[in-house]
């Protein structure tokens, strides 16, 4: 490669740099020269072609053992067809979706961060995505993300000693990562795909039984959210829509957490998702039975948020004092799918209610057959007595929030 000053028929001056033989995409070789105006972006277009070709050489000799062998290998199997290699790699690219911006690892996920983010992903899906990724990303950050293998995708997801589940949740990440890549043609393929015969091999999951709460369980749950405090004790009263909503609607915790206390109608008897707070952002309406309306009636209050303040040290305070620790994993919302479907025999009914796609056939698998027809009845016929409701007229949860809720009355004593 060099760079000479050129003097074209029409007069034109300029300055030509010789590329030399260039393999084009057809396989074929030809001298490449181009002409530049000054000598300055000559030598600056040299200078760059000199660094590919470094950069391309110092590929080379890094190449492993193996590496080499198969490439002979490919090479002598092409020759025999009387074809090159650079014949068979633009055969192949005239086919296969180019990668158009090769990017290094740590920058694709800085990007599809920010990207994720604008579209208006919530915050805590947006750190788990990046936590996650940043797993398999950190030790290899400057890698160019489209070399990276399935190989390497396997051994990192074999090689941590996470549990079935938490292998599925950590690859479907990645994977998300990497289709965003190949949606931007940053990667031509998803190394972390569980298709085709590089596919990537996951422990089996065992057929566990879901964690549910048994119909005593809910009501010393229940009773504890809805009882009127001693002078010495915490008012738990405010929890009460929290778990008369999470337990008797199924409703996710945070969802509804997100929730508004006037997506709750109590004369229509539902509960209306938003499709702001809903996990799937897909608005969705689920029915309350009288039973249930009666418990949140207790409490007067139609306006603000479901939730109180502090509320992950408040809900563990109420599960402690009705004696349900450790809580199963999603305890009430698996309660209520169980009752659910006992009472009704109901499928379609319960994805409906629950937020799930109608091709679902987890939720089946999971809930069928585990509460019985019996426990059902007593669940949904669970509703507050007549002295409890007049506890709550004479000391209402206006002090909710306090620990010591009862108002201090002051006496007058004569001297």
């Amino acid at each position: 490669m060099k760079i000479r000053r050129v003097k074209q028929k029409s007069g034109w001056k300029g300055w030509q740099v010789d590329f030399g033989m260039v393999t084009q995409p057809d396989g074929t070789r030809r001298r490449v020269q181009k002409c530049f105006s000054t000598q300055a972006d000559a030598q600056k277009a040299l200078g760059d072609a000199k660094d590919k070709r470094q950069v391309y050489g110092d590929s080379a000799m890094t190449l492993t053992e193996d590496e080499r062998v198969r490439f002979v290998a490919a090479r002598d199997q092409l020759a025999t067809a009387g074809a090159t290699i650079e014949e068979a790699v633009a055969a192949f690219m005239r086919t296969a979706k180019a990668v158009c911006d090769p990017q290094p690892l740590g920058t694709l996920l800085d990007r599809c961060i920010e990207d994720k983010a604008a579209v208006g992903k919530r915050h805590l899906y947006v750190r788990k995505l990046w936590s996650s990724c940043n797993s398999f990303i950190a030790p290899r950050k400057d890698q160019l993300a489209h070399t990276v293998t399935p190989a390497e995708v396997q051994a990192w997801i074999s090689g941590n000693g996470w549990a079935p589940k938490t292998q599925r949740v950590y690859l479907g990440d990645l994977h998300t990562l990497f289709a965003w890549a190949n949606s931007k043609r940053i990667m031509a393929t998803n190394p972390a795909s569980q298709r085709g015969p590089d596919r990537i091999v996951l422990l089996p999951m065992e057929d566990k039984e879901i964690g549910r709460l048994s119909v005593n369980q809910v009501k010393r749950l229940v009773r504890a959210a809805a009882r009127v405090p001693g002078p010495k004790e915490e008012d738990f009263r405010p929890l009460l829509w929290y778990v008369v909503i999470a337990t008797f609607a199924g409703v996710r915790p945070k969802e509804v957490a997100r929730m508004d206390r006037a997506d709750v109608d109590l004369e229509e008897r539902h509960v209306v998702v938003q499709g702001r707070h809903s996990k799937t952002r897909q608005r969705r309406t689920v029915d309350l039975t009288a039973e249930a309306c009666a418990w949140l009636a207790l409490d007067p209050r139609r306006t603000g948020k479901i939730v109180p303040k502090n509320l992950k040290k408040r809900w563990l305070r109420l599960r402690r004092s009705a004696g349900l620790e450790p809580w199963p994993h999603d305890g009430a919302r698996h309660t209520f799918a169980s009752m659910h479907y006992a009472q009704h025999q109901d499928e379609a009914l319960l994805k409906a209610q629950m937020g799930h796609s109608e091709d679902e056939d987890t939720l089946m698998q999971s809930y069928r057959a585990l509460a019985t027809r019996k426990e059902a009845v007593e669940f949904w016929g669970f509703m507050p007595s007549a002295r409890r409701m007049a506890l709550w007229k004479q000391i209402p949860p206006s002090f909710a929030g306090r620990k010591h809720n009862r108002p201090r009355l002051r006496v007058y004593v004569p001297r």
